[in-house]
């Protein structure tokens, strides 16, 4: 499994970036045949690309479920880049232009940074101030957090 990663030098607008990137390269996209596979406006993957406004909740989504990365990696730099099965070197991603699902592979961020202890009491603390902050973050862990919880309680059975 890969490490966890914290990248503060990273903003959203960057890790967003950074990903797109990373998928329009190892699958050889144009900033529209992404558009299409993600059900976007091409002006909107380029506005992300520019970093000249913040990712929606609803595009965090689809760029982690169609390429493997983690939501919550992407909205706060912390933990795996990618969800299970990414591995070490990189993210597995299911697209192929003729419509068949093979996997490609990318490589994570160099970063001068390794795993991170942390504690408890401080990431809840830090949640719930993000959960109560009513913006596109709040949304976006809530959603990371039921995902994860959701896989855990599966992977429990």
């Amino acid at each position: 499994m890969e490490e966890q990663r914290i990248i503060p030098e990273m903003g959203l607008k960057e890790r967003t970036r950074w990903a797109i990137n990373q998928v329009v390269k190892a699958n050889n996209l144009s900033n529209e045949k992404l558009s299409k596979l993600l059900g976007v406006n091409k002006n909107t993957i380029n506005s992300y690309r520019t970093k000249k406004t913040p990712p929606s909740v609803a595009f965090i989504q689809s760029l982690s479920e169609q390429f493997g990365f983690n939501p919550a990696w992407i909205v706060t730099g912390e933990g795996p880049i990618y969800m299970e099965g990414g591995g070490e070197e990189g993210a597995f991603l299911p697209y192929k232009e003729d419509g068949e699902r093979e996997p490609s592979r990318v490589e994570a961020p160099e970063s001068g940074y390794g795993t991170s202890d942390f504690k408890i009491s401080e990431m809840l603390y830090k949640a719930t101030k993000v959960l109560e902050s009513d913006t596109v973050y709040s949304k976006a862990l809530a959603g990371s957090i039921t995902a994860l919880y959701q896989a855990i309680k599966k992977e429990r059975k």
